[in-house]
C-alpha cells in the first residue's frame, strides 16, 4: 500500500466517524451544515457559469454557429 492510500483511508475513516457522531449528538446542526454546503456550492456553480458564459461570448454566438452548421449539413446532403 502506498502512503497516498493510507492517508486517504485515514481521512475517510475520520470523516465517517465524525459524520456518525454528529448524526447521533446533533442531527439538526448536521442538517444545517449540509444545507449551507449545498447552497454555497450552488451559488459558486451559478456564478462560474454566469462569468464563463460572458467570457465565451454568450448565447448569440452559439445560436449563429448552430445555424451555420445546419446550413452546411443541408448543403452537403443535396447533390
Amino acid at each position: 500500500m502506498s502512503i497516498r492510500t493510507v492517508v486517504t483511508s485515514i481521512i475517510v475513516a475520520l470523516a465517517a466517524i465524525g459524520l456518525v457522531s454528529m448524526m447521533i449528538t446533533s442531527p439538526g446542526q448536521l442538517l444545517q451544515q449540509l444545507m449551507f454546503a449545498i447552497v454555497s456550492v450552488a451559488i459558486v456553480i451559478f456564478l462560474f457559469r454566469l462569468f464563463m458564459r460572458k467570457r465565451m461570448g454568450g448565447n448569440t454566438e452559439q445560436r449563429a454557429y448552430s445555424k451555420a452548421v445546419k446550413q452546411s449539413k443541408k448543403k452537403a446532403s443535396y447533390p
